[in-house]
């Protein structure tokens, strides 16, 4: 695919011309020729001729078969910047330059976005519009499988960050209000009676020896999860067994986040471009190259099969090649991809009836075998995926060439009820009149509809199960803090040691009689020290003031009940200063850990996509147009989101007594 940053060099005159020669391919000559005027145009400053151009440049588009042209509309943003930073009253022009862009790239969502912030740019008080523009971008990202799948990749990356930081800070919060009364129960082991400072530091000695064995902090949370399984709350041990399976869900995250990183240069990724954008003949041959030299690969079979059928018009030996790329994928593959390449089997068999009606004058007979044979491979598509709606517009497309009025209508409207706006724009470029077999003009690219593969099929072919398990064993950053000396592999097996132990110890540990803490003023209480205690919930002295009440100094009474208090007093505040620093952490201490993870993660997740968000599309497709994922709107967005959960936090914790 073309370079934008080539294009730029082309505007600001340091390149020479030539350096347009990518739009040299399957279908372009026409688009490289148009191309080089319009940036003639905007060197010479006409203006009006420029957008006449570009218009001839979309029809001729559509006539190529060349569904986006991403590196010219980035070079349009380019000049609509340009425009605004010489002559800011100039903002319809660079307006109407990036409504270019969008109709040459209908498809990618950078441009809607550059759009978005053109608007915000040119006039702030245009709400509407650039608001309007962004969510615009928003669904072009959930229809473009490179966009949606950085999306996605960023989200996993920020679901897997937030999540080290709530393992992190559950995990210190567990040591905090268990650490007492693990220290307690660990100092019954000793034929001595110890004070409380030293059996607390004893047992935080233990409880980091995995860390002091250079095994990282994961095993160390793990290990405190299970000393302190007893000690926790029923939600506290809820969050427990979340931590267990976000171990579980580790690797698979980690591998999809670093197999993003080498996407880009992926051979599902250069596939996909070249079925939607200017394949140059070169990228053909890689393509068709790869496919004999490796296993075959859904994407770049389909992309190989697409690019060739671009010029199969023209070429005959581009026509054969279409056929035996297409009859391969029908044969090799299953599932709902096999429809694809029936489809464009039907869609090869049509262009090849057209040609010898149009060799041999219009006369229907010459081709019939091959429309026979289209209608077939429709009905082969339709039969794999029944609301195939390109395969039942192309079925109506050869029924209207073979004079059967009637089912050709019945067969679009069946299309139209499925991809009402797909069939709506293939009617309107359409140049078949409906009633003159197949001596009207035709161009297969304007006439025939094809399957971009959909996204569950990219990311299955970028990111297949045999790949993920061959990842690298350790983390790109930080491995020796989180893991230590342990590979990933280590991963699962740790989550489930975690698993057996909470499962055990919730079977077992009803039995044991574990120390805990006072209802009443927050200290240690255990029934083993004091078995009359049992089931009360308060510790000794507690019940001492409870019940000899009337042999106590009321002034005695009356300091411990303001001691207890000015406690309690402090605990809340330090809550709730945690929750101003990450909202969640004071639900923690608190011990409402559900709402503390649900808080936290949230917004971790919300605060990393404020920052992260122009970077989130680029992890598998870097934005083409300078600047343009990073909307203003998006940000906002992320940054009132951020907000509300900030907020409902501090909410919680400070309404709850």
């Amino acid at each position: 695919m073309a370079s934008p940053v080539a294009f730029g060099e082309v505007l600001t005159g340091k390149a020479p011309p030539p350096v347009l020669s990518p739009l040299q391919g399957p279908g372009a000559e026409r688009l490289d020729t148009l191309w080089r005027e319009c940036v003639e145009a905007y060197r010479d400053g006409k203006f009006p001729d420029l957008l006449v151009r570009l218009d001839d440049l979309r029809k001729v588009q559509i006539d190529a078969g060349i569904a986006n042209l991403t590196a010219i509309s980035a070079a349009l943003v380019r000049m609509a910047d340009e425009i605004l930073e010489k002559s800011p009253n100039d903002s319809d022009l660079a307006e109407n330059l990036l409504q270019q862009a969008e109709v040459l790239s209908p498809d990618i969502p950078d441009f809607m976005f550059a759009r978005s912030n053109l608007l915000f740019r040119i006039d702030r008080s245009r709400l509407g519009e650039y608001v309007g523009a962004f969510f615009q971008g928003v669904r072009a990202s959930l229809n473009h499988p490179p966009t949606l799948q950085g999306v996605m990749l960023g989200l996993l990356g920020l679901f897997w960050l937030a999540g080290l930081v709530v393992m992190v800070l559950f995990s210190l919060s567990l040591l905090v209000r268990h650490l007492a009364t693990f220290a307690h129960d660990f100092g019954h082991l000793f034929p001595r009676a110890l004070s409380p400072l030293q059996l607390n530091v004893m047992a935080l000695v233990l409880l980091f020896v995995p860390f002091l064995a250079d095994l990282g902090l994961v095993p160390l949370f793990v290990g405190w999860w299970i000393a302190f399984w007893l000690y926790s709350s029923n939600t506290e041990k809820a969050v427990t067994l979340a931590m267990v399976l976000f171990l579980y869900a580790w690797p698979l995250l980690s591998g999809v986040l670093a197999g993003s990183m080498s996407f880009p240069d992926s051979a599902p990724e250069r596939a996909y471009r070249c079925m939607t954008e200017i394949c140059t003949e070169s990228e053909v041959e890689e393509l068709e190259r790869q496919l004999a030299e490796e296993q075959s690969h859904g994407l770049v079979l389909y992309a190989a099969a697409l690019a060739r059928f671009r010029s199969a018009e023209e070429q005959t030996d581009a026509m054969e090649r279409t056929f035996s790329l297409f009859r391969r994928g029908e044969k090799e593959l299953q599932g709902e991809m096999r429809a694809d390449f029936s489809v464009g089997l039907g869609n090869a068999f049509f262009v090849k009836g057209m040609q010898r009606c149009a060799r041999a004058d219009g006369l229907l007979d010459a081709g019939l075998s091959d429309f026979q044979s289209a209608v077939k491979s429709y009905d082969t598509a339709l039969g794999i995926r029944p609301m195939d709606w390109a395969a039942a517009y192309n079925k109506s497309k050869v029924l209207t060439v073979l004079g059967d009025p009637s089912g050709a209508e019945e067969l679009l409207a069946k299309a139209a009820a499925m991809a009402p706006e797909r069939v709506r724009d293939f009617q309107q470029r359409t140049q078949m009149s409906g009633d003159k077999g197949c001596t009207q003009s035709f161009s297969a690219n304007r006439e025939l509809a094809f399957h971009i593969p959909a996204f569950p099929v990219f990311w299955g072919e970028a990111f297949g199960v045999q790949k993920l398990s061959s990842e690298s064993f350790r983390l790109p950053v930080g491995h020796d803090l989180l893991m230590g000396n342990l590979p990933m592999t280590a991963l699962p097996v740790l989550a489930s040691v975690g698993m057996i132990a909470c499962i055990v110890l919730l079977v077992v540990g009803r039995k044991w009689h574990v120390a805990g803490r006072c209802i009443k003023c927050h200290s240690v209480s255990c029934v083993r020290c004091r078995p009359e205690l049992t089931g009360s919930g308060l510790c000794n002295q507690c019940v001492h003031y409870k019940l000899r009440s009337a042999y106590v100094d009321p002034k005695e009474t009356w300091l411990r009940e303001k001691r207890i208090e000015g406690g309690i007093r402090f605990r809340r505040r330090f809550e709730m200063a945690l929750t101003l620093l990450l909202p969640g952490a004071g639900h923690f201490l608190r011990g409402r850990a559900l709402r503390g993870l649900a808080f936290l993660w949230i917004f971790g997740m919300t605060v990393g996509a404020v920052f992260a968000y122009p970077t989130l599309a680029a992890l598998a497709s870097p934005p083409v147009a300078a600047h343009a994922v990073a909307s203003v709107v998006g940000v906002a967005f992320w940054s009132v989101v951020s907000f509300v959960v900030f907020f409902l936090a501090l909410l919680d914790i400070y309404s709850w007594r």
